[in-house]
């Protein structure tokens, strides 16, 4: 018989993940609201092609940092506190963005907001695994990701919103702010951490939560599952990585992961979707950021997938589905932009025409309706005029010539461009995109997960850096169809890599984990909990 208090602490419990998830919102609102407010800030400052990547990876210098200290608060301030901190660092720096003056206090607006973007990456899905039950944690913690397309989907349609207003990405930015205080004021009525508490010695309090999170039966296995993972760990002194069994292996599977999950490219594709579909044949605004709403319709309907089946499927089978979708899909895309001419490095992306614009300039006044345009100039930013224009016809508005091929409309292969990017978008999102946090969530022992959680979100916000920092100066160098056969090979080796590396954690308690990591061999780990705890085993 269930205890009359199940269904409560069920609903208690997806509350809390909820308001965790809240900090996926904020992350992914970041993502998309710049690809928009890009194509505004570009018209209000003439921003250079290097001072727009500044301002695109400005937030992943700040998401640095509050990684680095996420796991500090996290340990000092608890798991429920450091979500408070997110939000508020997170509010503050979107208001601060609607008022800045310049691209100098722009960029410092997007670090700000990156701190508090960087600190919900590790105490979100921290706080998530250490309140949800083993059965149930892939797919709450998935809910994280889930929030973080919803945000990149909310971000977008603010965009086509603000899209023409002036100073319309003031709106867009600040708007960022009412998730953050969300986020805060969400928090206050939220249980702490158990596990935290426990470590804190507060076991009581860890009681108490654990009877507002589980059904009455399963409260004191639970307490004694924790304590006997806390007591392995406390000594009193501060652990040292090297001495935890398992580490090597599980920092390997975390760290891969988090590198893979940004050097694949998805990032690129979300912060510069509209650039993007510009150059593919996308020619106004309006048609470029409408492609990139359905991109986050695509990617916010794929993420229900790891929802239902990442506690089902398991986590390797959706890692290696996604993987091999998303390097299908680069390949896809590599070869549509050599059809249309564009892996000559003279026609990228970041070629700005001959107007004193820079690439992201080009890009708005190549998508500005109202704007005459001379065909040299298009031919030198999108590598899709395939003949010379007559003088009469350089004062004709771009929106007669969608494509650079006819008047009828946009290209078959702009048309290919677009299916295999929206595939791209939805294999990333049942796989990398949610199965990363899960596992980099999951597979640290107790005693060091708050520092290894934020080493992992550090290494992921470095080299989501580096990747958005690097691509335009590569479509500069390359073009479009190189850099993406580049993303091509990166995909074969992460293929490759999962098969030969990640274990599978599926309905394993967190606890178990640390034993198998401890055996060192992961092929040969203990059968996951079964209804019993492992404690009930011989």
């Amino acid at each position: 018989m269930h205890d009359r208090h199940e269904g409560p602490s069920r609903l208690i419990s997806i509350g809390a993940c909820f308001m965790a998830a809240v900090g996926g919102f904020l992350f992914g609102y970041d993502i998309g609201v710049i690809s928009g407010a890009l194509l505004s800030i570009e018209r209000d400052f003439q921003t250079s092609d290097f001072v727009a990547e500044l301002i695109t990876a400005g937030v992943l210098v700040g998401a640095m940092i509050g990684a680095a200290f996420g796991g500090v608060l996290a340990d000092r301030l608890g798991r429920r506190r450091s979500n408070m901190v997110a939000g508020v660092v997170f509010a503050a720096g979107a208001v601060f963005l609607g008022f800045v003056p310049d691209t100098d206090w722009l960029i410092a607006g997007r670090v700000l907001i990156g701190i508090g973007v960087g600190i919900a990456s590790v105490v979100g899905p921290l706080y998530i695994s250490e309140t949800s039950p083993a059965e149930k944690r892939g797919g709450r913690v998935s809910l994280f990701q889930f929030a973080i397309v919803f945000g990149i989907l909310a971000a977008y349609v603010v965009d086509a919103f603000f899209t023409g207003v002036p100073e319309g990405w003031r709106w867009m930015f600040a708007l960022g702010g009412v998730p953050g205080v969300l986020l805060f004021v969400g928090f206050i009525g939220m249980p702490a951490s158990p596990r935290w508490l426990v470590m804190k010695r507060r076991t009581e309090e860890a009681e108490t939560v654990l009877r507002r999170l589980l059904p009455a039966e399963q409260v004191d296995r639970e307490i004694a599952r924790i304590e006997e993972d806390v007591a392995r760990a406390s000594s009193g002194d501060r652990v040292k990585l090297a001495d935890v069994p398992g580490i090597r292996l599980a920092l390997t599977v975390a760290l891969g992961l988090a590198i893979l999950q940004q050097f694949i490219g998805i990032n690129t594709i979300l912060f510069y979707a509209p650039i993007l579909f510009h150059h593919a044949g996308f020619k106004t605004d309006s048609a470029a950021l409408a492609a990139t709403v359905g991109l986050g319709l695509v990617n916010l309907l794929a993420t229900l997938v790891a929802l239902r089946f990442a506690d089902r499927a398991g986590r390797r089978p959706l890692l290696l589905w996604g993987t091999a979708g998303m390097t299908v899909s680069l390949a896809a895309i590599a070869i549509g932009f050599a059809v249309m001419g564009d892996a000559d490095p003279s026609t990228s992306i970041s070629k700005a025409p001959h107007t004193g614009h820079t690439p992201a300039a080009a890009t708005h006044h190549l998508a500005n309706s109202d704007a005459p345009v001379d065909s040299k100039a298009i031919a030198d930013s999108t590598g899709a005029a395939a003949t010379e224009t007559s003088a009469a016809e350089t004062t004709e508005p771009v929106t007669k010539t969608s494509g650079g091929d006819s008047e009828e409309g946009i290209s078959f292969v702009a048309i290919i461009i677009l299916v295999f990017t929206a595939l791209f978008v939805g294999c990333f999102a049942f796989s990398l995109g949610p199965i990363t946090w899960t596992m980099i969530s999951e597979i640290f022992p107790n005693e060091v997960r708050d520092r290894c959680v934020s080493m992992a979100a550090g290494v992921n916000w470095g080299a989501n850096f580096v990747i958005s920092l690097t691509f335009l100066t590569l479509l500069d160098f390359l073009g479009p169809a190189l850099t993406f056969s580049a993303y091509v090979l990166i995909g074969l080796v992460g293929f490759f890599w999962i098969w030969r590396v990640i274990p599978e954690t599926k309905g394993y308690s967190l606890e178990e984990i640390e034993e198998n990591l401890a055996r060192g061999n992961r092929t040969t780990w203990l059968p996951p909990t079964a209804g019993d705890s492992s404690a009930d085993r011989p």
